[in-house]
Protein backbone atom coordinates (compact mmCIF):
# COMPACT_ATOMS: atom_id res chain seq x y z
CA UNK A 1 0.00 0.00 0.00
CA UNK A 2 1.29 3.15 -1.34
CA UNK A 3 2.07 5.75 1.47
CA UNK A 4 0.72 8.62 1.59
CA UNK A 5 2.04 12.10 0.71
CA UNK A 6 4.61 13.42 2.89
CA UNK A 7 4.45 16.69 5.28
CA UNK A 8 7.52 17.78 7.89
CA UNK A 9 6.06 18.77 11.04
CA UNK A 10 7.68 21.82 12.69
CA UNK A 11 10.14 19.95 14.84
CA UNK A 12 11.05 17.60 11.79
CA UNK A 13 11.46 20.85 9.64
CA UNK A 14 13.52 22.23 12.52
CA UNK A 15 15.91 18.74 12.71
CA UNK A 16 16.53 18.82 8.94
CA UNK A 17 17.94 22.58 9.36
CA UNK A 18 19.80 21.80 12.36
CA UNK A 19 21.24 18.45 11.15
CA UNK A 20 21.66 18.38 7.33
CA UNK A 21 22.44 20.39 4.00
CA UNK A 22 19.54 19.22 2.26
CA UNK A 23 16.38 21.58 2.26
CA UNK A 24 13.43 20.44 4.08
CA UNK A 25 11.08 20.95 0.78
CA UNK A 26 13.84 18.35 -1.53
CA UNK A 27 13.28 16.08 1.41
CA UNK A 28 9.78 15.69 0.96
CA UNK A 29 10.63 15.60 -2.91
CA UNK A 30 12.45 12.68 -2.61
CA UNK A 31 9.67 10.33 -0.15
CA UNK A 32 6.71 11.58 -2.18
CA UNK A 33 8.77 9.89 -5.15
CA UNK A 34 8.47 7.15 -3.11
CA UNK A 35 12.33 6.51 -2.47
CA UNK A 36 13.71 4.96 0.58
CA UNK A 37 12.84 1.97 2.46
CA UNK A 38 11.04 1.07 5.54
CA UNK A 39 13.67 -0.69 7.97
CA UNK A 40 11.72 -0.72 11.52
CA UNK A 41 8.51 0.12 13.36
CA UNK A 42 8.01 1.87 16.50
CA UNK A 43 5.99 0.99 19.40
CA UNK A 44 2.95 2.56 17.97
CA UNK A 45 2.13 0.52 14.99
CA UNK A 46 1.46 4.25 12.78
CA UNK A 47 5.25 5.55 12.88
CA UNK A 48 7.75 4.02 10.53
CA UNK A 49 11.23 4.27 10.14
CA UNK A 50 12.46 4.97 6.72
CA UNK A 51 15.98 5.06 5.24
CA UNK A 52 16.53 7.88 2.92
CA UNK A 53 19.92 8.61 1.10
CA UNK A 54 20.31 12.62 1.05
CA UNK A 55 22.05 13.93 -2.32
CA UNK A 56 23.28 16.91 -0.74
CA UNK A 57 24.22 15.05 2.14
CA UNK A 58 25.98 12.70 0.55
CA UNK A 59 25.09 10.39 3.45
CA UNK A 60 22.11 8.42 4.55
CA UNK A 61 19.61 9.59 7.26
CA UNK A 62 16.40 7.91 8.71
CA UNK A 63 13.08 9.89 8.60
CA UNK A 64 10.40 8.99 11.65
CA UNK A 65 7.02 8.84 9.86
CA UNK A 66 3.52 8.42 10.83
CA UNK A 67 1.73 6.73 7.77
CA UNK A 68 -1.71 7.53 7.98
CA UNK A 69 -1.64 11.08 7.79
CA UNK A 70 2.10 10.92 5.86
CA UNK A 71 3.54 13.19 8.70
CA UNK A 72 6.99 13.03 9.33
CA UNK A 73 7.96 13.22 13.69
CA UNK A 74 11.68 13.84 13.03
CA UNK A 75 14.44 13.07 11.16
CA UNK A 76 17.95 11.17 12.60
CA UNK A 77 21.27 11.10 11.00
CA UNK A 78 22.42 7.49 10.63
CA UNK A 79 24.59 7.21 13.97
CA UNK A 80 22.01 8.81 16.11
CA UNK A 81 19.19 5.53 14.60
CA UNK A 82 22.21 3.40 15.20
CA UNK A 83 22.54 4.16 18.55
CA UNK A 84 19.35 2.74 19.36
CA UNK A 85 18.25 0.33 16.59
CA UNK A 86 21.86 -0.97 14.87
CA UNK A 87 19.98 -4.23 14.11
CA UNK A 88 17.71 -2.12 11.66
CA UNK A 89 21.16 -1.11 9.37
CA UNK A 90 22.04 -3.94 7.82
CA UNK A 91 23.94 -3.38 4.38
CA UNK A 92 21.03 -5.62 2.42
CA UNK A 93 18.67 -2.34 2.74
CA UNK A 94 21.71 0.04 2.80
CA UNK A 95 22.52 -1.22 -0.80
CA UNK A 96 18.74 -0.93 -2.00
CA UNK A 97 18.34 2.58 -0.90
CA UNK A 98 21.51 3.62 -2.04
CA UNK A 99 20.88 2.11 -5.83
CA UNK A 100 17.46 2.77 -5.84
CA UNK A 101 18.96 6.69 -5.36
CA UNK A 102 21.39 5.62 -8.39
CA UNK A 103 18.48 4.65 -10.54
CA UNK A 104 16.15 8.20 -10.00
CA UNK A 105 19.54 10.05 -10.74
CA UNK A 106 19.55 11.43 -7.44
CA UNK A 107 23.30 9.52 -6.43
CA UNK A 108 26.49 8.97 -8.60
CA UNK A 109 26.11 5.86 -10.52
CA UNK A 110 30.00 4.51 -9.35
CA UNK A 111 27.92 4.03 -5.87
CA UNK A 112 25.76 1.68 -7.06
CA UNK A 113 26.36 -1.97 -6.29
CA UNK A 114 25.44 -5.30 -7.55
CA UNK A 115 23.26 -8.01 -5.81
CA UNK A 116 20.28 -6.48 -4.60
CA UNK A 117 17.65 -8.72 -4.53
CA UNK A 118 15.31 -6.28 -4.75
CA UNK A 119 16.22 -4.98 -7.63
CA UNK A 120 13.86 -4.95 -10.58
CA UNK A 121 14.34 -4.45 -13.99
CA UNK A 122 10.96 -4.90 -16.10
CA UNK A 123 11.89 -5.32 -20.19
CA UNK A 124 9.97 -4.18 -23.06
CA UNK A 125 10.23 -5.38 -26.97
CA UNK A 126 9.71 -3.22 -30.11
CA UNK A 127 8.29 -6.18 -32.45
CA UNK A 128 7.10 -5.84 -36.40
CA UNK A 129 3.83 -7.47 -35.37
CA UNK A 130 3.00 -4.96 -32.57
CA UNK A 131 2.93 -0.89 -33.25
CA UNK A 132 3.22 -0.75 -29.11
CA UNK A 133 6.03 -2.18 -27.10
CA UNK A 134 5.52 -5.46 -25.42
CA UNK A 135 5.91 -5.97 -21.48
CA UNK A 136 8.20 -9.41 -21.72
CA UNK A 137 9.01 -9.40 -17.76
CA UNK A 138 11.25 -8.96 -15.20
CA UNK A 139 14.85 -9.93 -15.92
CA UNK A 140 15.96 -11.50 -12.51
CA UNK A 141 19.31 -12.85 -14.39
CA UNK A 142 22.81 -10.82 -13.14
CA UNK A 143 23.11 -7.22 -13.27
CA UNK A 144 26.65 -6.34 -14.43
CA UNK A 145 25.88 -2.64 -14.51
CA UNK A 146 23.59 0.42 -13.27
CA UNK A 147 23.63 1.61 -17.07
CA UNK A 148 21.06 -1.47 -17.86
CA UNK A 149 22.89 -1.06 -21.80
CA UNK A 150 25.48 -3.67 -20.85
CA UNK A 151 22.65 -6.25 -20.71
CA UNK A 152 23.34 -6.50 -24.44
CA UNK A 153 26.25 -8.03 -23.75
CA UNK A 154 25.18 -10.72 -21.80
CA UNK A 155 23.93 -14.25 -23.80
CA UNK A 156 21.46 -15.23 -21.26
CA UNK A 157 19.80 -12.15 -21.24
CA UNK A 158 19.18 -12.64 -25.12
CA UNK A 159 18.34 -16.39 -24.64
CA UNK A 160 15.50 -15.60 -22.30
CA UNK A 161 14.71 -12.40 -23.97
CA UNK A 162 13.73 -15.42 -26.72
CA UNK A 163 12.16 -17.29 -24.88
CA UNK A 164 9.86 -14.74 -23.26
CA UNK A 165 8.86 -13.44 -26.54
CA UNK A 166 7.87 -17.20 -28.13
CA UNK A 167 5.92 -17.77 -24.70
CA UNK A 168 4.14 -14.45 -26.57
CA UNK A 169 3.31 -15.87 -29.86
CA UNK A 170 6.30 -13.21 -31.34
CA UNK A 171 8.91 -14.22 -33.46
CA UNK A 172 12.43 -13.79 -32.60
CA UNK A 173 12.72 -12.49 -36.54
CA UNK A 174 10.69 -9.50 -36.16
CA UNK A 175 12.30 -8.39 -32.56
CA UNK A 176 12.94 -4.76 -33.57
CA UNK A 177 14.66 -3.46 -30.24
CA UNK A 178 14.56 -3.75 -26.25
CA UNK A 179 14.44 -1.30 -23.46
CA UNK A 180 14.75 -1.90 -20.40
CA UNK A 181 14.59 -0.18 -17.10
CA UNK A 182 14.61 -0.41 -12.77
CA UNK A 183 11.65 0.44 -11.04
CA UNK A 184 11.49 4.49 -10.47
CA UNK A 185 14.35 4.82 -13.49
CA UNK A 186 14.20 5.60 -17.00
CA UNK A 187 13.69 3.32 -20.55
CA UNK A 188 16.88 2.45 -21.87
CA UNK A 189 18.23 0.67 -24.67
CA UNK A 190 19.94 -2.40 -24.83
CA UNK A 191 21.90 -2.73 -27.88
CA UNK A 192 22.64 -6.60 -29.26
CA UNK A 193 26.61 -6.68 -28.31
CA UNK A 194 27.55 -10.09 -27.77
CA UNK A 195 31.03 -10.55 -27.79
CA UNK A 196 33.05 -12.72 -30.24
CA UNK A 197 33.55 -16.46 -28.47
CA UNK A 198 36.98 -16.38 -30.38
CA UNK A 199 38.27 -19.11 -32.77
Amino acid sequence: MPLPLATLSRHASERVLERFEIAPAKLVGLMDEGLGKKIGTSAASNIIHRLLWSPDDSSLLVVIQEVVSGTVVTVLTLDMYRRDYSENILETRVRHVINQMVHAGHAPSAMWQSGDKQEYITVHAHHAANSRPIAIGRWAGAVISPDLSQLGALKEFWSWVAQRLEEKQYSVEGLMGIEARFVGGENINVPYRLRSEGP
